[in-house]
């Protein structure tokens, strides 16, 4: 059951689209990501701020920092265009259950301009590819 539940889940995600992108400078969206390693279903928000930066938080219910992936976790950052890409800075994380924030290295999105996956490469240059969900 829960190998059927997560083949449906991937189908949705590869398959549902549809997030309004006003221009390559415009990030703002709800994505889902399914993690290749361990098959748990990532969400993603992005919003901007008054600053002209934004606002990244993705959770997670098995990130890889948290028991070594066996727990859930939120991400959250702060991010910058830089050269068409999103830099993600000031990363950090906690864990269900804790109130301590950690921090994780800087990493960058990048996005299809076609269909508007955004990727990240992870830990060890693993790619995470966020579909966008929705429409504005």
């Amino acid at each position: 059951m829960f190998v059927k539940s997560m083949v449906l889940a991937a189908a949705l995600a590869t398959t549902v689209t549809g997030a309004a992108v006003a221009d390559d400078g415009d990030w703002v969206g709800f994505y889902r990501a399914i993690d290749v390693v361990d098959g748990s279903v990532d969400s993603l928000s992005i919003v901007s701020n008054s600053d002209g930066t934004y606002r990244i938080v993705m959770s997670s219910p098995r990130l890889g920092a948290c028991a070594g992936g066996t727990q859930a976790g939120i991400i959250t950052a702060t991010g910058h265009v830089v050269g068409g890409k999103l830099e993600r800075r000031d990363v950090m994380y906690k864990c269900e259950g804790s109130d301590e924030m950690k921090p994780l290295p800087d990493s960058v999105y990048t996005r299809d301009s076609d269909s508007h996956i955004l990727m990240l490469e992870g830990p060890m240059g693993r790619l995470n590819y966020y579909h966008p969900v929705g429409a504005d």
